[in-house]
């Protein structure tokens, strides 16, 4: 169904809707004047009289109970030399390379951009994928892909991690010269499983109680989580490696830079409404905003309310709870995160099922298996097995939404108004398929953040009564790990 047929109907339901167009998402948040913020420039393309508040920074002489503090303020800190003796610490990319060479990973590969800028919205869709060793890809980042440089901060080449008796093979990677890589959100459980020596190394290699995170559930705000273990993510990504700016629904995050430099971009939950929240395309706890933020200087930072800090090899960046970031790799890099728990992450769970739930449903609706569509709402007697006729079914359904809309937008005052305005445009609308709403368009509509909170509310209320009438709550959803994501 790429085509469009007879061109008496909609050319067919858009499998996967491109990204918004990323400048009139910036014009429409600042303002047409001010979307050139959105290109990356110098401090002086800010407008006048706008600075963003510097992310604070605190020494190494905290206690455990005074970063409890900082964490429970719930603002955006960076920690200085507290990890210095973390055997994590010493994990460059050779000796990466050395240290779990063969354990088995995915990475995502994109094509840089030729101008030189990050302005371009970047999901992980439009990124190929490539099974590699966590040897390979450290090869690949110093400099082993196929012709050119990944940006090695002076580590070795990869000569320097193969012996000429036992030279290193490995699968064929796209040219490091005309592409960043990122081999990112690894759990340290799944990413270092494949020999116990990896795993009690990775075991061992971070302590984040130092930070107050077992304190931390004696007063309002974070709540207590072990120090190490198995639930650190792990971060490896070369220059221009980067992720899509969202925020994260469960828990506060402590992102540990341990090799390399970050860029941070942070917007606090107030500027929801200006980030253009999506959840197209799905992904498991994270909301992703469709502004180009990579791209923006610090100026626009500023005007939209936000701030930006560059990590450094040793430091500690504090992302309280559902605070917008946008992260790039300023050169090779390596990190590793913590998630922690809190207190509101209840309510988080029920919205995040929800959307799970709303969205698993209008992909079944959208499916074009046989065995799907049987099960689908059809009109009586339609179904028999045309998967064609089904695909009819949706598009037409879509095709009246999206006339119906249109006769609103218009203001048409009674239904023989709106049939009237619908007939004059639905010609129009046939024979050009972009001006039809996508299955992706309504699937945004219908998990927007304001829309999935008042559901969740909704079901609450509904549930309230189970629990009074003394009804095990079991039913509920039990805390789920964060599943392997970007960022």
């Amino acid at each position: 169904m790429e085509g469009p047929g007879n061109g008496t109907r909609c050319a067919g339901r858009k499998r996967s809707a491109s990204p918004p167009d990323q400048a009139a998402s910036a014009a429409s948040v600042v303002g047409s004047g001010d979307a050139e913020h959105c290109k990356r420039g110098s401090p002086s393309s800010a407008p006048a009289g706008v600075a963003s508040t510097p992310v604070r920074r605190v020494g190494n002489a905290l206690s455990a109970p005074a970063c409890a503090a900082v964490l429970c303020a719930g603002q955006p800190v960076v920690f200085e030399g507290m990890i210095g003796d973390w055997p994590a610490s010493q994990w460059t990319p050779a000796f990466l390379a050395s240290a779990f060479a063969d354990a088995p990973a995915r990475a995502r590969f994109h094509r840089r951009d030729e101008s030189g800028r990050a302005d371009e919205v970047v999901w992980e869709a439009d990124c190929e994928f490539h099974d590699v060793t966590v040897g390979d890809f450290a090869a690949w980042v110093l400099g082993a892909g196929s012709g050119g440089t990944a940006g090695g901060d002076g580590e070795p080449p990869r000569d320097a991690l193969c012996s000429p008796e036992t030279p290193r093979t490995g699968p064929v990677l796209p040219a490091a010269a005309s592409h960043w890589g990122y081999l990112d959100y690894s759990h340290f459980s799944v990413l270092f499983s494949a020999r116990e020596d990896y795993r009690k190394r990775a075991e061992d290699a971070c302590d984040w109680r130092r930070f107050g995170t077992e304190i931390a559930s004696t007063t309002p705000g974070p709540e207590a989580s072990e120090g190490g273990g198995g639930d650190n993510t792990f971060w490896f990504g070369s220059a221009g490696a980067r992720t899509q700016c969202h925020f994260d629904t469960y828990g506060y995050n402590l992102v540990a830079q341990l090799h390399g430099q970050k860029r941070w971009v942070l917007f606090p939950p107030s500027k929801d409404g200006t980030m253009r929240p999506t959840r197209v395309p799905l992904e498991e706890s994270s909301v992703y905003s469709a502004l180009p933020v990579g791209g923006a200087d610090a100026g626009w930072v500023a005007q939209l309310g936000g701030t930006e800090v560059t990590l450094s090899p040793g430091e500690v960046l504090f992302v309280p709870k559902h605070w917008w970031h946008h992260v790039e790799s300023l050169s090779a890099s390596v990190s590793v995160n913590r998630w922690f728990p809190c207190s509101s992450d209840c309510r988080d769970r029920v919205e995040e099922a929800v959307v799970l739930g709303v969205s698993s449903a209008v992909r079944l609706w959208e499916a074009s298996s046989p065995a799907q569509l049987a099960r689908l709402p059809l009109r009586p007697g339609h179904w028999n097995g045309d998967v064609s006729a089904c695909e009819r079914d949706i598009d037409d359904a879509l095709l009246c939404l999206t006339l119906t809309l249109a006769a609103a937008d218009r203001g048409a005052a009674s239904e023989a108004e709106a049939a009237a305005a619908a007939h004059g445009s639905e010609a129009a609308v046939r024979c050009d398929a972009s001006r039809c709403l996508s299955v992706d368009d309504l699937l945004c509509a219908l998990t927007r953040p304001d829309v999935v909170g008042v559901v969740a509310s909704a079901l609450l209320e509904q549930v309230a009564p189970l629990r009074s009438d003394g009804v095990a709550s079991s039913s509920m959803a039990a805390p789920r790990e964060k599943r392997a994501r970007r960022a």
